[in-house]
């Protein structure tokens, strides 16, 4: 199999234990895409590569075409159900060699990402550090794992696939929430906020053909997340049958829409975050 050259920002990794307490082990630009999601630029095999930054993914994954470049062999998936938003099954992976990143990657459609990304960097990749979201100043900072104080954090709810899972209360209703950076836009299930909210839900079809798949809207006030709070959060309401979120998955996703106005730091090996405003 051909070896690759590792993804250029994880040369850092085997340098992490010897970094100062709460000192990043590596500082990484992130760079909007053209909806709104968060990349960051790397090399793989001497080609240059964007991957999606995507706390909601389960692996790290590349597209079928940067399959094909990099001249990887797919494996079949065997022993895992593997299924993307929207209900898509997902079938083979590769292996990647190289110190620091990844040992496998999942192959996405091309479709599934914006034009000229390459794939996504998942939990499997970001929970081996504490990391910090700065959006304002377009920055994604890896510590060592365990190497910054925590007390200001509050408790995520942790799954199987290292979710940012938290309780946030929506106009004053609490939902367990997941915060999905490689979401451009929040979603909630459409019969979840009818049942949460009643008749004070004020639902409005979404625009065009978002309103022909029979997504709504709804003008929610404010969404408070680790005692933050954001107005007039922008969320599209989603039918369960077009959403396909698993059983006992959040039923209300946070993109980047709402997570732009906040600053994250994700304390993986603890299942805390902290979360304050953004500032410019």
């Amino acid at each position: 199999m051909m070896r690759i050259a590792a993804l250029a920002f994880f040369a850092f990794a085997t340098a992490a234990a010897a970094a100062p307490p709460c000192t990043p082990v590596e500082s990484l630009t992130l760079e909007p895409d053209w909806y709104g999601g968060m990349t960051v630029p790397v090399t793989v095999g001497g080609k240059q590569l964007s991957l999606l930054v995507d706390t909601g993914g389960v692996r790290s994954m590349l597209t079928g075409s940067a399959v094909a470049d990099l001249n990887l062999a797919p494996r079949p998936i065997r022993n895992e159900r593997v299924t993307l938003y929207g209900g898509l099954q997902v079938t083979h992976w590769v292996q990647v060699e190289g110190a620091g990143m990844p040992d496998q990657f999942w192959i996405m459609p091309d479709a599934r990402v914006p034009y000229a990304l390459s794939g996504t960097l998942a939990p499997d990749f970001l929970s081996r550090y504490d990391v910090g979201f700065d959006f304002a100043h377009a920055r994604m900072r890896l510590y060592a794992s365990g190497s910054c104080p925590a007390e200001n954090a509050i408790p995520l709810k942790p799954d199987r696939s290292r979710h940012l899972i938290v309780t946030v209360m929506l106009d004053g209703k609490p939902i367990d929430a997941m915060l999905d950076t490689g979401a451009s836009r929040s979603d909630f299930s459409l019969e979840t906020a009818r049942a949460l909210f009643g008749a004070s839900l004020r639902e409005r079809p979404a625009e065009r053909a978002d309103c022909e798949r029979g997504l709504a809207t709804h003008a929610f006030h404010q969404i408070s997340i680790g005692g933050v709070t954001i107005a007039d959060p922008d969320i599209v309401l989603v039918p369960d049958a077009i959403g396909g979120r698993p059983p006992g998955s959040p039923r209300l996703v946070l993109g980047m829409g709402v997570l732009r106005r906040l600053h994250l730091t994700v304390f993986y090996g603890r299942n805390r975050i902290a979360v304050a405003r953004a500032t410019p």
